[in-house]
């Protein structure tokens, strides 16, 4: 009876042993070659244990699947199948002739991993190369973007001839330039065109005077001239600009001008500013410089708050900086 019992015992052992060795036995994972795993049952993530069932799909239409395209693991650990396998060419469609400011120079092969070559148009440049590559059903473009340039100045020309004239110049070029009788005391100059701005000045001199001073936002007027030399100018300022002071003109006096006028900046009633302080819009947006403050009326239904009756609030403009007193913040 002792002997029976220990034979039931190994016998128990060697069966849960068994069991145990059974669950334990999975499938392996393989590598995707140009597939995915469409679906699987139970799931299509690991552990695959027996009975598991997996369901492959090629990564690309155009493509042919070699093998089974739905595989089980079995009891013994192994696949039914090797995974499926998928080869073929993906296509991509004709490049564009033209794109991000670039046109197409050559056209050979449109299949994955291809590249076609293009080149900036005029006055566009790539900070890499410009080819286009196919990548499985898109072209990845190359992007141009605009030079540097500058454009031929615009002051002083009067007084120059310019050595090497066009209307654009590229980054890091250079503009020479000759002064023009009676102004040609000093004989020329050179200007570079960096990053859009041009660097050194036009300046020209004759024996009595240089030429006027410019002013930002306005403009001079020739008065009077002694042996075609300018010695006499009046300023003027754009639209809604006005000179910082009353003086008519100007004179050259011993080889040097006075001090040209500034032109100051007016204020802008932008629609920001009417919907802040509910002031009612007028037809001029724009305001003058000056010293004397203005009125403006409230919209419709409102008034100034904490002031009984009051339906206006006083504006200043100083060089452009606009200044309101009160808001129209209350209705009635």
């Amino acid at each position: 009876m002792k002997s029976c019992k220990i034979f039931l015992f190994i016998l128990l052992l060697k069966w849960k042993e068994i069991t145990t060795n059974t669950e334990e036995v999975t499938c392996q994972e393989q590598d995707l070659n140009k597939v995915h795993i469409l679906m699987g049952h139970p799931g299509v993530n690991p552990p695959y244990k027996s009975g598991h069932v997996l369901v492959f799909k090629c990564t690309h239409d155009n493509m042919k699947m070699n093998g089974q395209r739905a595989i089980a693991c079995q009891s013994d650990g192994n696949w039914d199948n090797p995974y499926p396998q998928c080869e073929g060419k993906v296509f991509c469609s004709k490049p564009l002739l033209t794109v991000n400011k670039s046109k197409l120079i050559d056209e050979t092969q449109y299949s994955h991993g291809d590249i076609v070559r293009y080149e900036c148009d005029d006055g566009y440049e790539s900070m890499g190369e410009t080819i286009a590559k196919c990548d499985v059903h898109t072209w990845i473009y190359p992007e141009c973007i605009k030079k540097p340039q500058c454009a031929k100045p615009t002051v002083n020309l009067q007084f120059v001839t310019l050595l090497d004239e066009k209307n654009l110049y590229n980054n890091f070029d250079t503009l020479t330039y000759r002064c023009n009788k009676p102004y040609d005391k000093i004989p020329g100059g050179t200007l570079m065109c960096k990053n859009e701005k041009w660097f050194g000045t036009i300046d020209c001199a004759s024996s009595i005077c240089p030429p006027p001073p410019l002013i930002e936002d306005g403009d001079y007027n020739i008065e009077s001239k002694t042996d075609e030399i300018i010695t006499k100018v009046s300023y003027s300022c754009r639209s809604y600009y006005v000179p910082d002071k009353p003086q008519r003109f100007y004179m050259c006096r011993d080889g040097k001008w006075e001090t040209p006028p500034k032109c100051l900046k007016p204020c802008e009633f932008t629609p920001e500013i009417y919907k802040e302080y509910n002031i009612k819009p007028q037809r001029d947006k724009y305001v003058k410089h000056s010293r004397e403050s203005f009125t403006r009326d409230c919209e419709y239904g409102w008034m100034v708050g904490g002031s009984r009756g009051k339906y206006k609030v006083k504006v200043s403009c100083s060089d452009g900086k606009m200044t309101i007193d009160n808001k129209c913040d209350q209705t009635y």
